[in-house]
């Protein structure tokens, strides 16, 4: 293989793991239950609207003031905490060994 389409082969690869990995989005809350809601990312996907996100976890100093239709700044928890028990201050087994998933949001800021 030529030292060119290594370099081609190594830079397609490394976007191919980035694009599967969560760090933040802008999202629009779309419903609140309790201590989690459900999340309409902002930004497209081509021309489309990205999948809803439920069930993200909302931190207690936003909870308080959110309310549906707010703009948040939400993150992605490196591991999967579907365990997690709000509030229990128990540790938590991994369900699965996803990490900086989607289904792993947390919402961490309203965007004022």
């Amino acid at each position: 293989m030529a030292e060119d389409e290594f370099a081609k082969l190594i830079k397609e690869q490394k976007r191919a793991v980035a694009v599967r990995l969560h760090a933040h989005l802008i999202c629009r809350v779309t419903s609140i239950d309790g201590n989690r809601c459900d999340l309409q990312p902002l930004a497209l996907s081509g021309r489309n609207k990205r999948s809803l996100i439920p069930g993200a976890l909302i931190l207690k100093h936003v909870r308080e003031d959110l309310k549906v239709g707010d703009d948040v700044w939400v993150g992605f928890h490196d591991n999967n905490i579907d365990n997690y028990v709000e509030g229990s201050g128990e540790t938590f087994k991994l369900a699965s060994s996803r990490l900086h998933n989607i289904n792993d949001a947390v919402v961490e800021g309203v965007i004022t």
